[in-house]
């Protein structure tokens, strides 16, 4: 049998090294098949652990300070000395998902388990704790693939591939059902691919998992519904583009940009006074709107900004607007202090042998962040601003009741909107939030 090489701390040749490692390996376990009280054949094995231990301690090292290449060196010797050892696939495993070799952690993923799974029959008749041990690493590795599977979909996803992620998330979600972050990028998939009754019923499922109050899942409602909403109003269908513009109201009151379309689709529907206080919402969260001008001169005629933002109505829509978004706002710098805490008390544990080898972290990537999303939504909302505009021209005036100051600023010259993208099926999407209607009052809180 070929004696197995020395070992020392400085980082070795790993060519000159790997040479006859594994052909060592195999001689021994065919030895001690024959004579499993061989004591050469014992001794030899041990240190052969002994030279994979080291070398995956010097990995985890190496790891910890972001050197992963020269890691994946380290355990690639571990795995020559020890090659059917599961932890040591896991590691790797996690190593490739951090160097996004998404295919190759995969398979070493994979081989883990299939290792784990030998060696939890072979230890049936062992203590418990080794069983115990054997478990831990097992269900590291189904959660260590399944963090695999979500940041390949998260790369296909920012490459446009949203299919693939599809796909990808699809297998992950079979794996671990619990991750709300699964069903959120999920439902981003199907968001980017109009896939609306699926990317609801995705985001819903996250909003059941995780807290009320968490921004995350609330603002991909909010522009869920507004997107929708939009489409709605384009078609003509004013009282669902209404009901949208509300729900996204609902989730996210900050924006002005909801404000100003449900009071679009409110002089739609002939009510003036829904349509008066979004507009006083929109002008206290956004006094610079270009459509202001044009908006004030059918819905307060006579009047000036100042003046209505002056009148009893428009003082106590901004005491309320004010409460409802401070209210909104303090629950979600909670929920990042709580998530900020949460990181801190994980990264100052100390990580035991099977945790080191998850050192990389479990937290799910996003497929979008928050502000992705409003850029998103931005792309899709030019095809039908010009549309909305115009109809807002061409509706007539609404007249006060009461008396009004006469003065007043003239409109500002309008900017026009160009399209980025071919019109979309609004039709199906107008039919779509019909049937949309009775599953999303499942989602209010």
């Amino acid at each position: 049998m070929v004696p197995p090489p020395t070992f020392t701390s400085s980082e070795p040749d790993c060519t000159k090294l790997l040479n006859q490692t594994s052909q060592c390996y195999r001689d021994v376990k065919s030895a001690l098949a024959l004579n499993p009280t061989c004591p050469e054949a014992g001794a030899l094995l041990l240190r052969l652990q002994e030279v994979s231990e080291q070398a995956r301690r010097n990995a985890v090292d190496r790891a910890l300070t972001g050197q992963l290449p020269e890691a994946l060196c380290m355990i690639n010797i571990a795995l020559e000395n020890c090659p059917e050892d599961a932890r040591l696939y896991l590691f790797r495993g996690i190593l490739y998902r951090r160097l996004k070799d998404f295919t190759a952690a995969i398979e070493d993923l994979v081989q883990a388990v299939e290792l784990s799974e030998e060696e939890e029959v072979r230890g049936q008749a062992k203590a418990i704790e080794e069983e115990d041990e054997c478990g831990a690493v097992e269900e590291e590795v189904q959660f260590q693939l399944v963090l695999t599977y979500n940041d390949f979909a998260v790369q296909c996803f920012s490459r446009g591939l949203y299919t693939e992620a599809t796909l990808l998330l699809n297998k992950a979600i079979e794996e671990e059902k619990s991750q709300a972050g699964l069903y959120l990028n999920r439902g981003d998939c199907f968001f980017k691919q109009g896939e609306w009754c699926y990317a609801l019923a995705d985001y819903q499922q996250a909003e059941e998992m995780m807290r009320p109050d968490d921004p995350a899942v609330r603002l991909r409602l909010a522009v869920f519904h507004n997107t929708l909403g939009s489409f709605c109003f384009q078609d003509g269908c004013f009282q669902e583009a209404a009901d949208m513009f509300s729900l996204a109201i609902q989730y996210n009151p900050s924006p002005s940009q909801y404000y100003e379309n449900r009071s679009k689709a409110f002089r739609k529907l002939l009510n003036v006074k829904g349509a008066r206080q979004d507009f006083i919402c929109m002008l206290i969260l956004d006094p610079t709107n270009e459509e202001l001008p044009p908006m004030l001169m059918n819905l307060f005629p006579g009047c000036s900004l100042s003046d209505v933002l002056s009148s009893p109505a428009g003082q106590a829509i901004r005491v309320e607007l004010m409460d409802t978004i401070q209210a909104c706002s303090s629950s979600c710098d909670q929920q990042r202090l709580s998530e900020k805490l949460l990181k801190m008390t994980l990264t100052e544990i100390t990580a035991s042998p099977a945790e080191e080898q998850s050192a990389a972290g479990k937290e799910l990537k996003m497929c979008v962040n928050q502000q992705e999303i409003q850029i998103t939504v931005k792309s899709l909302l030019q095809q039908v601003k010009e549309v909305v505009r115009s109809c807002l021209h061409d509706s007539p005036a609404v007249h006060l009741t009461g008396p009004c100051p006469a003065t007043h600023h003239p409109p500002l010259p309008s900017t026009q909107w160009n399209r980025t993208s071919p019109p979309l099926d609004t039709r199906r999407v107008c039919t779509a939030t019909r049937d949309l209607r009775c599953s999303e009052s499942t989602s209010q809180k």
